[in-house]
């Protein structure tokens, strides 16, 4: 219980980090500068 505690507690940091390597991946795996400028507004 202590561990599903601590992992809601940081439920909104887990969030952002998710959010982060989803724009950067697309910034760096995209050859379509669009898809690249779309991923580094997420990031």
């Amino acid at each position: 219980m202590e561990f599903l505690e601590s992992i809601s507690g940081k439920f909104n940091y887990w969030i952002y980090v998710i959010i982060m390597m989803i724009g950067l991946f697309a910034m760096i795996s995209k050859n379509n500068l669009i898809k690249k400028l779309i991923g580094m507004s997420i990031f």
